[in-house]
């Protein structure tokens, strides 16, 4: 009997009853994925279902595809995705929450009925990585789903851009992860990849011979930030893919802490952190006069995934940076933007929204700008380059930062740089450039300055 029908949609309109029939859905939907995110962030393998899944791996052909379709879950409509060979299908999950796995199946949807994307090789590399997630489980649409499988197996990066920007999978889930939001687009416990071999790049005691230049010791590396973290000094590295901001952190700590080689894809498939103790100078006012003492404070060096990767949008990436700042960062003391080479359009633009949403024109002062990778270039090339870079983002390439030192005169020092790093050199190539950047990027550590605080509300700067 539905006489009541036409009453009720007269009374509180049809779209109104859709949004409380989805609203229910919704919260359903959340309450299940609330189990998940407490099992913690790891694949879970079903070992028997693993070892008939790898089999079928190396059954796949050359030609690969990246593609997604529109899917419900409890009438919630996303993205869902795979990678397929045109025969063979390997994909996390599908239209119904449950016991989900990490699946190969000869069964790829009709032609016409989903997007591919992108189209790539089987390569080794992508080959090694269908095998690290075959018979995972533990699904969790904001977490672990199957947009994060697919990606990482097309180009190594775990990285859902539902999950980001105006994605609608954050803005269904994000207000009730809590602490969980740590975790979004981070790589569970089985992909972490483990760490490199700590190698010095130069003789630590030849840096040290240069007595006003600050330096840092790297303590360790971290997935994510913890309250603690607010109140350590956090310099954020941001630039285009293959600019060496990775390699300009290595000289920064004299350590090999982060992966680097030049690539048209980022090196950097996460934003990582890494904390170190940094060493400054101050002088201080004392019976005898004014006396330098050495500082000590603890800081995290913040590198992003590199802007304008070959197999990401720039705009993806963006708020991919965005998300993982957002929810670890309270405040950032210093951006440091490296650029290499042309400085393309697509560069340009990245680079300018990521200034605008830091809110640079009110923030000058805890900005520098390195043109890297200019070893081989002539002292009039390189200052023309950095030039042209300081130009493009209106910035004044004679910024300084002053103090004073032990023997009482005040140091200056330029804080925009045209520098270079070659493999392989030795400290006396390159000592002039190292001394400079160290120093540009660690000055400031020893003083009291504000801060640029980072909204926990939105993707926004205060």
């Amino acid at each position: 009997n539905t006489w009541w029908w036409p009453q009720f949609l007269n009374q509180f309109g049809e779209n109104r009853f859709h949004t409380v029939l989805m609203g229910s859905s919704n919260s359903q939907l959340v309450k299940q994925e609330k189990t998940s995110w407490v099992l913690g962030h790891q694949l879970n393998y079903n070992e028997d279902l693993r070892r008939e899944q790898l089999k079928e791996v190396d059954k796949f052909g050359h030609n690969l595809q990246l593609c997604y379709v529109l899917r419900q879950i409890m009438g919630f409509e996303y993205n869902h995705w795979w990678v397929t060979d045109g025969t063979r299908v390997i994909e996390f999950g599908g239209a119904e929450l449950g016991n989900h796995h990490v699946l190969v199946s000869i069964n790829p949807p009709k032609l016409g009925t989903f997007v591919t994307e992108s189209n790539f090789k089987l390569t080794g590399e992508v080959k090694e990585r269908m095998k690290k997630v075959c018979g995972a489980s533990n699904y969790s649409l904001a977490l672990r789903n199957c947009e994060h499988v697919a990606r990482y197996i097309h180009c190594g990066a775990w990285l859902c851009f539902q999950m980001v920007g105006n994605g609608v999978l954050k803005q269904l889930f994000v207000d009730h992860m809590s602490e969980f939001t740590k975790k979004i687009n981070t790589f569970p416990d089985e992909l972490v990849q483990a760490e490199l071999e700590k190698t010095p790049l130069y003789p630590q005691e030849m840096i040290d011979a240069y007595e006003e230049v600050g330096t840092v010791k790297w303590t360790k590396t971290k997935s994510a930030l913890i309250e603690r973290d607010a109140e350590l000094y956090n310099i954020v590295f941001i630039g285009p893919t293959g600019s060496g901001k990775s390699h300009l952190i290595n000289n920064l700590f004299n350590l090999t802490v982060c992966a680097s080689e030049a690539s048209i894809d980022s090196v950097t498939k996460e934003v990582k952190f890494y904390e170190g103790m940094a060493r400054n100078w101050i002088m201080d006012s004392t019976e005898r006069g004014m006396e330098r003492k050495q500082f000590n404070r603890s800081i995290n060096i913040i590198d992003t995934l590199g802007f304008c990767d070959s197999v990401m949008s720039p705009e993806d990436v963006l708020d991919a940076i965005k998300m993982s700042v957002k929810v670890n960062v309270t405040h950032i003391d210093k951006v440091v933007v490296v650029c290499s080479g042309r400085i393309e359009q697509a560069h340009n633009d990245s680079i300018e929204n990521f200034l605008k949403w830091l809110n640079f024109t009110k923030n000058r002062d805890k900005f520098i700008f390195i043109y890297n990778k200019s070893d081989l270039m002539s002292l009039l090339d390189k200052q023309k380059n950095l030039l042209a870079m300081c130009e493009k983002f209106d910035v004044n390439i004679d910024q300084k930062m002053s103090w004073l030192t032990k023997t009482g005169p005040e140091m200056s020092i330029k804080t925009n740089l045209a520098i270079g790093f070659p493999p392989g050199a030795t400290f006396n190539d390159v000592a002039t450039d190292h001394v400079d950047f160290s120093r540009s990027v660690l000055a400031g550590t020893q003083l009291k300055n504000s801060r640029i605080k980072v909204s926990k509300s939105s993707c926004t700067i205060l």
